[in-house]
């Protein structure tokens, strides 16, 4: 439906906007720091919800392509781990088994969802992305979008928010693993788990599940 694409697509550029995802500046500005033009971008609009309770969602991405980038990054500026799924069992198996913390508390499993992960990271490169027309006011012919924040599509956008969830759960006193940088572990709180893109699979009393969500909540938006 042209209507709810529409309208789908309104309220994903009221939250670019909200988040100051990028800033408009003069198209020359791009030209002049990067040499190259601007990165183009597209809709990707979907349906999540069912033939006749219609859900559509819009996500605007950059079409960064890899010939443009593959000497300017990297490999490891390009990689975000993922957890083995071992891990998830692992932490089934540890709920079940152990029932409760080091400190008597029973154990819960919690998840929490964060929505749209890769804009949460601040941009870690000098990028300008071409606006959508949608964002595109009379006379701004020759502006472009400079990012402050990472985005879909583009190729270090998973890399900075592994590396942003990571400053985060550090500063909470959480150790990140060393073998896969997808898991973490925070000793004195008896807490583990895992992240897997942008969800988080944790294993801990509901005390401290309440205390991590109340961390990711102060910088992310999520749902438990």
């Amino acid at each position: 439906d042209p209507e709810l694409v529409k309208e789908a697509r309104r309220k994903e550029l009221t939250y670019f906007n909200t988040k100051g995802v990028w800033e408009k500046c003069e198209r020359s500005e791009a030209l002049a720091k990067t040499g190259k033009p601007p990165i183009t971008v597209r809709w990707v609009d979907v349906n999540k919800g069912g033939a006749t309770d219609l859900k559509v969602r819009s996500r605007l991405v950059a079409k960064e392509l890899k010939s443009k980038t593959k000497a300017l990054l990297l490999d490891h500026e390009l990689f975000s781990a993922m957890p083995p799924w071992e891990m998830v069992k692992a932490l089934l198996s540890m709920f079940i088994s152990l029932e409760r913390d080091i400190y008597g508390e029973e154990l819960e499993i919690g998840i929490f969802d964060i929505s749209r992960a890769h804009f949460m990271a601040l941009a870690l490169r000098e990028l300008y992305i071409e606006l959508p027309e949608e964002d595109r006011n009379p006379g701004e012919e020759n502006m472009v979008g400079r990012l402050n924040r990472g985005m879909y599509g583009t190729r270090d956008a998973s890399h900075g928010w592994a590396e942003d969830w990571k400053a985060l759960l550090t500063s909470a006193g959480y150790c990140i693993g060393i073998a896969n940088p997808a898991l973490f572990f925070h000793k004195e709180l008896d807490s583990r788990g895992a992240v897997h893109g942008d969800d988080f699979v944790v294993l801990a009393s509901a005390k401290v599940l309440t205390k991590l969500g109340e961390l990711l909540v102060s910088k992310y938006s999520v749902r438990e």
